[in-house]
């Protein structure tokens, strides 16, 4: 083989080995539990806004919501609009989890 066949070959590799590190799945998010998401959703306060059953009020509707554990946690840790942000002193990633699946369980 000639040198530059060589080097084709192994930058051919790295590459295949950066995608792949690349497309490696994040740290899963903890799983949620509806009942208990149904309990801490009334309990902090996320139905003053978002509704008894995440219908939506004042603040949109998340029932059912398309977003992402990852981007509504994210949401709740950062606010955004007229959304207050809440730290995990407040609403636990668990926490999150569990209002995640009541939500979810609202299709």
């Amino acid at each position: 083989m000639h040198q530059q066949s060589i080097r084709r070959i192994l930058a051919l590799a790295v590459s295949g080995v950066a995608l792949v590190a690349a497309c490696a799945a994040p740290a899963a998010a903890p799983s949620g539990d509806v009942a208990a998401g149904q309990a801490a959703y009334a309990s902090k306060g996320c139905a003053a806004c978002h509704g008894a059953n995440g219908e939506g009020g004042i603040g949109p509707k998340i029932a059912g919501t398309s977003l992402s554990q990852s981007a509504v946690t994210d949401r709740v840790r950062k606010g955004g609009g007229q959304m207050p942000a809440f730290d995990a002193s407040k609403v636990s990633d668990q926490e999150i989890a569990n209002i995640y699946a009541f939500l979810k369980s609202k299709q």
